[in-house]
C-alpha cells in the first residue's frame, strides 16, 4: 500500500492511499489543476473527513471528473451543498464506525474532535496484508477511542500544527482565534502530538509517522523536528509536510 501526501494545509489538503488496483483520496481542498499537477491518476472514492473548505473544495470537481463516490457526513454535506457544487456527484453519507470496502482496501470512519459540524479521520487497510494507515488531522484532542484506533496503525499522519507559544505571540490573530485554536475542538500542537506518541504507540510496530497540517503562521518543519527531538528522540522515521510526500507500508516492516 502507497501513500501519497499531495497537499497539507490550510491552504489545502489532498492525500492518495492506493495498491496496484485501487485508488483513493482523503480530502480534496484543491483544485484539479493541482491535484494532477505531476499527471492523471484513476480515483475509485473520495473521502472526506469534515466540511471546512481547505478539505472540500475540490471533492465536487474530482467526483464529476472522475465518477468516484464521496463519501461523507450527512451533516456536512447539507452545511455545504449550496457553497460547493456537488451537482451530478454521487454522495454517500458515513459516520463514526463505519467500514466502507474499496476494491483492494477498508476504510474505517473514526470521531475527531475539532470545530466542524461533524469530523472524521480514517483508517486504511489492506484487505491482503491487513497493514493500517491511519490518517488523522485537524482535531483538538486524542481521545481514547481515537487512541485504541490509532495503535493499530503500521503508519500514520497526524496534525502538528502549532507551537503554543508563537501562537500565542503572533500578532495578527485575535484572542478569540488563538483560544480556539488551541481549545479541544482546534488543532494539535507539536507538543501534544509528540507526547501522544511517546506515551501510546509502539515504535517497533510504526514504520513512519508523517506530521502534517503545520500552520504557516505559527510554526515550521525545523520546530517539529526541534519537538520530536527532545520528546520522542529515539523515532526518527519522521517525515514533514508541507512538501510532497510518498511512502509505502510494507509487511514486515521492510524498506
Amino acid at each position: 500500500m502507497e501513500i501519497n501526501i499531495l497537499y497539507s494545509g490550510s491552504d489545502g489538503n489532498a492525500c492518495r492511499v492506493y495498491t496496484k488496483n485501487t485508488s483513493i483520496l482523503l480530502d480534496c481542498g484543491i483544485s484539479k489543476t493541482k491535484l494532477y499537477s505531476q499527471g492523471e491518476f484513476p480515483v475509485d472514492a473520495i473521502f472526506v473527513t469534515h466540511e471546512h473548505s481547505d478539505h472540500l473544495k475540490g471533492v465536487g470537481v474530482i467526483g464529476r471528473f472522475s465518477r468516484a463516490p464521496i463519501y461523507m457526513e450527512e451533516k456536512a454535506y447539507l452545511l455545504k451543498k449550496d457553497s460547493f457544487n456537488f451537482k451530478n456527484c454521487f454522495i454517500k453519507f458515513i459516520s463514526a464506525g463505519d467500514k466502507i470496502e474499496i476494491g483492494d482496501v477498508i476504510v474505517e470512519a473514526h470521531k475527531t474532535s475539532h470545530d466542524s459540524i461533524e469530523g472524521l479521520f480514517f483508517i486504511v487497510e489492506e484487505k491482503k496484508t491487513k497493514l493500517r494507515y491511519g490518517h488523522l488531522t485537524d482535531t483538538g484532542k486524542i481521545t481514547p477511542k481515537m487512541t485504541t484506533a490509532l495503535q493499530s496503525c503500521d503508519g500514520l499522519l497526524l496534525e502538528s500544527n502549532h507551537d503554543v507559544d508563537l501562537l500565542m505571540d503572533y500578532p495578527l490573530y485575535p484572542d478569540i482565534t488563538k483560544n480556539r485554536i488551541k481549545s479541544n475542538l482546534g488543532h494539535l500542537s507539536n507538543k501534544q502530538t509528540m507526547e501522544f506518541i511517546r506515551d501510546n504507540l509502539d515504535y517497533n510496530q510504526l514504520q513512519w509517522i508523517i506530521f502534517s497540517h503545520l500552520s504557516k503562521n505559527s510554526n515550521s518543519p525545523e520546530m517539529v523536528l526541534e519537538a520530536q527531538n527532545e520528546i520522542i528522540p529515539k523515532f526518527k522515521k519522521v517525515y514533514i509536510t508541507p512538501k510532497e510526500i510518498k511512502l509505502k507500508i510494507r509487511k514486515n516492516n521492510g524498506y
